[in-house]
């Protein structure tokens, strides 16, 4: 039976979990952390085959900082990855959590003001605030922006800006050819038709292409291309 999940990807990423939460601690617990993701290599190969990732990363968690684990230090590993489902979850919780991360960050807002220049007066966040704040980007990252979700979306992306710009650069030699600026909204195309260099209709067309909001690109570029959208159905 085929793996449902890739066995080498999720073990790096089980040894960057551990190394984050134990990335404070000393090289004896860290090294041990980061020995534990490995371990359960064969367990993982196993359950791979039948569970998801989520699955498989609660499992390993229990397993690994459980009551009866045998762990060196005390830690509620287990408490916090309950928490996170319940915020997960409940969409009260979620927003009551925002709430109070915003108004952390805000309190955590400090003013060295320069009396004899006001102008270069310094606005920082406190050190614990900032840590925490790096921490939140840095999850970020590697969780939402790098994740294959994201990259496909980005890189379909790149494709329907690309092929639209083509679209409407081009201009056929013959009159009877293809026009691309007949395919500008009204305003866009007498722009267009009121500059001489073919730099600066280029960047009217950008101009357009900026404005355009995702669902709005997407339904133009389907309407130039493939016809996934009706023709006659209003933007």
């Amino acid at each position: 039976m085929a793996s449902l999940v890739d066995v080498r990807r999720l073990i790096q990423e089980l040894q960057f979990v551990f190394g984050k939460i134990f990335l404070g601690s000393n090289a004896t617990i860290l090294e041990y952390a980061l020995k534990q993701a490995q371990a359960f290599k064969p367990d993982i190969e196993a359950l791979s085959k039948t569970e998801d990732v989520f699955s498989i990363v609660e499992s390993v968690l229990r397993t690994t900082f459980g009551p009866n684990s045998g762990f060196p230090i005390d830690i509620a590993i287990l408490d916090t990855f309950d928490a996170s489902n319940r915020i997960t979850s409940d969409g009260y919780l979620r927003s009551n959590l925002t709430s109070e991360l915003v108004n952390s960050f805000v309190q955590g807002v400090e003013i060295e003001y320069n009396e004899d220049r006001p102008v270069l007066s310094k606005v920082r966040l406190k050190e614990a605030t900032r840590i925490t704040v790096e921490i939140l980007k840095h999850t970020t990252y590697e969780l939402i922006i790098m994740s294959s979700r994201q990259r496909v979306v980005e890189y379909r992306g790149n494709i329907i800006v690309r092929e639209i710009f083509e679209i409407l650069a081009k201009e056929s030699a013959d009159e009877k050819g293809h026009r691309g600026h007949r395919l500008l909204p009204l305003d866009y195309r007498k722009m267009w038709k009121g500059l001489e260099s073919e730099a600066d209709k280029k960047r009217v067309i950008c101009d357009f292409i900026s404005c355009m909001t995702d669902r709005y690109a997407v339904e133009f570029h389907s309407r130039l291309t493939d016809g996934g959208e009706s023709l006659f159905k209003p933007f």
